[in-house]
């Protein structure tokens, strides 16, 4: 999906949100949700009109050019928090050198350079229900 599909449809979904405020206008996660589209909308109209390749790429000078880190839109990725912590994110739109992110944990949702981003740790999908058979055996 580019830039523009993905505008449109975050449009789409900030129409749905204010249909769903209609019926429900002091419904706080509604309003929240609303805010944070105009937000995203505006994040991605940026990446639209300023990067025609469609993903940026992390500029370290520790990374060489074939080393440099692609992010879009979804990707996780660790960014530091507020506390100044690292933590697991998801891109929520990308501008220029900056980028919008969700932490995963808490559902924060910050703006943070392109710079600043590392590679998350691969995440273990692990089987509950192999602890109770070995337990049982």
């Amino acid at each position: 999906m580019n830039a523009s599909s993905e505008l449109e449809n975050y449009k789409i979904q900030l129409q749905q949100v204010e249909a769903a405020l209609i019926a429900e206008p002091d419904n706080e996660e509604l309003i929240k949700l609303k805010e944070d589209l105009n937000e995203i909308i505006v994040l991605q109209q940026e990446l639209v009109t300023n990067t025609p390749s469609e993903v940026l790429t992390t500029s370290s000078s520790s990374l060489s050019d074939k080393e440099r880190l692609v992010w879009k839109v979804g990707d996780r990725c660790l960014a530091t928090s507020k506390g100044g912590q690292k933590q697991v994110a998801v891109i929520d739109g990308i501008s220029q050198d900056k980028v919008a992110i969700t932490f995963a944990n808490s559902g924060k949702k910050d703006m943070v350079r392109l710079s600043d981003l590392s590679i998350a740790p691969i995440e273990e999908k692990r089987n509950i229900f192999s602890k109770r058979e070995n337990k049982m055996q």
